[in-house]
């Protein structure tokens, strides 16, 4: 009825929801018999249950447990975020391979890593607001660190090079970026076209 953010939400039994003290305001503006109230939203009629003159709804848990959540998070949103690495600065960057924050120099080190040369960084503020369109670089599970970047048309499978010298070596293969149609379905999800 306010059209804020909802204070102690309570549920009519036509299942809409308002804050308590907006129907308790409707109650006394009313100014007649509670069985005239009506639903702001649907009509419905619906009286005041009360106990000693305290309007009594059964609280909505849902909207109640939301509003709280997005109070904590809007105090996420202005806290600030330390270096998974050195735990001494400020985080700028976000890496989403290994789902790490970074300071600058830090980002930089991570940069020039032999296993993490390759990751994908990004932002902070496009972390945070969950917006980045980051797909993963898959990873072999057995030569560990190796790109999944092959696929062989032999087994159907996707493979990192390492795999394809040891274990697939006269197979036909492409690499994994040029897959389409049906076998497409088959690869891991975080690999992208």
């Amino acid at each position: 009825m306010c059209r804020k953010t909802f204070d102690d939400p309570r549920t009519l039994s036509c299942l809409h929801s308002f804050c308590l003290g907006c129907l308790e305001a409707q109650q006394f503006t009313a100014k007649s018999k509670s069985s005239d109230l009506r639903c702001h939203q649907c009509s419905a009629p619906f009286t005041l249950p009360c106990l000693s003159g305290v309007a009594l709804f059964s609280c909505n848990i849902f909207i109640d447990s939301l509003v709280k959540l997005a109070k904590a998070n809007q105090a996420d949103i202005n806290r600030v975020i330390k270096c998974d690495f050195c735990q001494d600065n400020d985080a700028t960057m976000h890496c989403v391979e290994c789902s790490e924050n970074f300071c600058p120099s830090c980002s930089g080190g991570h940069k020039r890593g032999k296993l993490s040369a390759a990751h994908q960084q990004i932002s902070l503020e496009e972390a945070l607001a969950g917006n980045a369109a980051a797909n993963r670089i898959p990873r072999c599970q057995k030569h560990i660190g190796s790109e999944i970047n092959t696929y062989s048309k032999t087994c159907n499978d996707a493979v990192c090079s390492n795999c394809l010298s040891e274990k697939h070596s006269g197979h036909t293969f492409c690499p994994l970026s040029q897959v389409t149609g049906p076998s497409r379905t088959r690869l891991p999800a975080t690999t992208s076209p």
